[in-house]
């Protein structure tokens, strides 16, 4: 393993805390979760293969992360932590997806082109600035909930630009309109 890598299918010791100018590289099958609240580093995030797992009450800069994200294709970015986190000034990309469960809220800050899709089980997925944005199939289930405020921009790129609603919340708040018309479907 290159001091670069994460290790794989495996979670990071609770009481050890990540700081610095760092590169995180989740790389191989399985999942790698970080559930300490105080991973401070300040370098992107790849995550090449299997899945990155935010879980427990674990956070990203402490509840404020400006690194840039990469997720690959077939790879997952899942944000499965009771605290809140805003991922703030750095681009999700990549063609890989983003999942959010358990009960807190992720805030989506960037200008995203991650086209994996997103999925919300569980908790607040919440895009609040002019230049928020995701890309892909957008998918709420029951009991969570998604927050599109002030000017959002859902399916900037290209299609498919699809929001299914299966039990979900869909909050759509803005004193204009919407950058973007998107196909709200309820699934099957």
């Amino acid at each position: 393993m290159s001091p670069r890598e994460a290790p794989t299918s495996r979670s990071a010791r609770p009481s050890r805390t990540n700081t610095g100018l760092l590169t995180l590289v989740k790389s191989g099958a399985g999942t790698l979760t970080l559930s300490n609240n105080a991973n401070t580093y300040t370098g992107p995030t790849y995550v090449n293969a299997g899945t990155l797992e935010i879980g427990s009450a674990g956070r990203l800069g402490s509840g404020t992360y400006s690194g840039a994200i990469t997720i690959a294709s077939g790879a997952t970015f899942k944000y499965n932590s009771s605290a809140n986190q805003t991922l703030q000034t750095g681009v999700i990309s990549g063609a890989g997806g983003l999942y959010k469960d358990n009960s807190g809220t992720l805030t989506l800050s960037a200008t995203n082109t991650y086209a994996g899709g997103t999925i919300v089980n569980g908790g607040v997925l919440q895009l609040q600035t002019a230049s928020s944005s995701l890309v892909g199939t957008l998918t709420i289930n029951s009991g969570a909930q998604a927050n599109f405020t002030n000017g959002w921009a859902y399916g900037a790129a290209s299609p498919p630009r699809i929001a299914n609603i299966n039990g979900g919340t869909f909050n759509y708040t803005n004193s204009g309109t919407p950058t973007r018309t998107s196909h709200c479907s309820p699934s099957t």
